[in-house]
């Protein structure tokens, strides 16, 4: 009697997957988590598209590029010798007609256009005339931007949380086909006191160095949440990073017996999808 009265107390305290049974029957490891080795990983890069620009400007009412704008523009040119499409937008300020000051800038951005084509052989000028480029009365208006779009590979780095626990979802939907979530995953910077741990359902070396890990099997981020809460002392910092991509979903009930455990431990958690 005294056996039955504890276990259904028990029960009582866990969330359904316990009471059930089912995410731990799923998973290989112990509480579909495994401890990880994380070194720093390589550096990854990601395709980018910069705009450089320089700008010349004009006096009231004026269009015609004299010496000192030529000079602004062959200078920019210059810093930018293999490049052959231009963007060139003519402004002008608030004074004037507004039809007017449309035309205007229509007038200022060919002439520049045309010196540009003039000492770059074969560049390709993307054109635009836009009128009034405020109501105010400025030089800073009476303009014409002269613009390149350079594509190109910059680090892509993650930023610094500096956390106690990193949970990191190790299954199948977080390879993405190219692995592109997992390595955006693990790329995450972790501070050397950090235990990483690698939710999973399927065998997991512990101590594995985190870049051999291959995301497989299906999603336990759930339970492994509920597992790693056990093994953090109260007032640490937790990191889960997930798609949380779960085929069988979570109920408000464990949701909630989630949230309660992480209050009365006074742990702050921040999830991150990537």
């Amino acid at each position: 009697m005294f056996s039955t009265i504890a276990l259904t107390l028990f029960l009582q305290s866990q969330p359904q997957w316990l009471e059930i049974g089912y995410s731990q029957d799923r998973c290989v490891i112990e509480g579909c988590i495994a401890q990880v080795s994380a070194t720093k990983p390589p550096l990854q890069y990601i395709e980018k598209t910069t705009k450089e620009q320089t700008s010349v400007f004009y006096e009231e009412d004026k269009f015609y590029l004299h010496y000192d704008l030529r000079k602004r523009i062959r200078y920019f040119l210059d810093e930018h010798p293999t490049q052959t499409k231009f963007v060139v937008i003519g402004w002008t300020d608030g004074c004037g007609d507004h039809s007017y000051n449309k035309e205007l800038s229509r007038k200022r951005a060919n002439e520049v256009a045309r010196y540009v084509m003039s000492l770059r052989k074969g560049a390709l000028v993307q054109l635009e005339w836009r009128g009034e480029a405020t109501g105010k009365h400025t030089i800073r208006a009476r303009r014409v931007d002269v613009a390149v779009f350079k594509k190109g590979k910059q680090p892509n780095t993650p930023p610094k949380i500096i956390y106690d626990f990193y949970l990191i979802d190790a299954s199948g939907s977080m390879d993405g086909g190219k692995f592109d979530k997992w390595i955006y995953a693990i790329r995450y910077w972790k501070p050397s006191h950090a235990k990483v741990y690698v939710a999973s359902t399927d065998y997991i070396p512990k101590w594995i160095e985190i870049q051999k890990v291959n995301p497989s099997g299906g999603t336990e981020i759930w339970f492994a949440y509920w597992s790693i809460l056990d093994k953090m002392k109260a007032g640490q910092k937790l990191i889960i990073i997930s798609d949380f991509d779960s085929t069988i979903p979570i109920s408000t009930r464990e949701k909630q017996m989630i949230t309660n455990k992480v209050r009365a431990k006074g742990i702050k958690v921040i999830v991150i999808r990537p």
